[in-house]
């Protein structure tokens, strides 16, 4: 079995590509602290974002909001961080099928006319996809789980750019896998995350009429969550494809610490605001933009108004309790 694993494998040689580089951006990409990047899905809450300070920009994906993005959609974000002079990321959507396939495929080949600083993939298809349409750098997102120095090894000979590392890991494992890379690496430190993206719609089924033939789009409507046993609210979003996103009954923050990533080796923050409104977005960058520029050793004051400022409702996720 070993033989034949070892011709198998001989036909696949892992270094199948170099990384593409960045691409020149507004602000590079060796610096002395951390960027502020957030992940929205429509132009409004892109807006927000820049007024509010973030340094650039994931646009696309799945929308939140059940609204279909367009070609046009993607090409006023890039004329809308051109015109603030923000970094432009693309997002592809953590789930493709093949039936949805062409339509990104036609946005990556329209984005050769307004170039993306990179691409946010969430699986090892969409890697080969991006590199067969385009000459884009490639960023791995949290989906493509960066969980070890293997992991990081494999994307970066495979031809990724950077990474956001797994929410999964705790602060110290971060630290060290920063500290070690010689590829840039980001860290999401805020937002409602994803625990399942299904097939499956509740709301569809038990609320649209699915079953009658055709849904009436209830996501459209109102806002709905699944309770569990200890009466947590976990939201619901639907997404233009009609996948199922299950959130998290609290958010991520590390507000407190945000300070603390530069000292770390992590080169950007990353932001998920898909779930978020406007005013929410707003809010949540301006006190990042804050946060990130005091000491890296708080007083107790200082603790105290960014704790108060961040709410009850949150979780520090992984990053100082590890997965169980």
């Amino acid at each position: 079995m070993e033989e034949l694993d070892a011709k198998r494998l001989a036909h696949y040689p892992l270094r199948v590509a170099k990384p593409v580089p960045f691409k020149p951006s507004p602000f590079g990409t060796k610096l002395p602290q951390p960027k502020l990047m957030v992940s929205v899905d429509n132009l409004d809450k892109m807006r927000a974002a820049i007024a509010s300070g973030a340094d650039g920009i994931i646009f696309g994906g799945e929308s939140y909001e059940h609204e279909a993005l367009t070609v046009m959609d993607y090409e006023k974000a890039w004329h809308l961080a051109k015109k603030a002079d923000v970094r432009l990321d693309f997002n592809l959507p953590r789930i493709m099928r093949d039936d949805f396939q062409p339509f990104f495929e036609k946005i990556l080949t329209a984005a050769k006319n307004f170039p993306p600083t990179a691409v946010h993939v969430h699986n090892i298809a969409q890697i080969a996809l991006v590199k067969r349409l385009t000459d884009f750098a490639i960023h791995a997102d949290y989906s493509l789980i960066s969980y070890n120095r293997s992991t990081l090894a494999f994307l970066q000979d495979y031809g990724v750019a950077s990474a956001t590392l797994s929410p999964e890991l705790k602060w110290q494992q971060m630290e060290q896998l920063a500290q070690n890379s010689t590829m840039p690496l980001s860290a999401i430190v805020h937002g409602r995350l994803e625990l399942m993206v299904s097939e499956y719609c509740v709301t569809g089924s038990f609320l649209g009429g699915v079953d009658k033939g055709a849904c009436s789009h209830p996501c459209t409507q109102g806002r709905y969550a699944l309770k569990d046993r200890k009466e947590a609210l976990f939201p619901l979003r639907m997404d233009q494809f009609c996948h199922m996103h299950v959130l998290n009954s609290k958010t991520l923050s590390m507000l407190p610490h945000a300070m603390k990533f530069k000292n770390a080796g992590i080169k950007t923050l990353q932001i998920e605001a898909k779930a978020m409104d406007s005013r929410e977005i707003e809010a949540v960058v301006r006190a990042y933009v804050q946060a990130m520029k005091l000491p890296a050793e708080l007083d107790e004051a200082q603790e105290n108004a960014l704790k108060r400022q961040e709410g009850s409702e949150i979780t520090r996720g992984h990053y100082f309790r590890g997965v169980q």
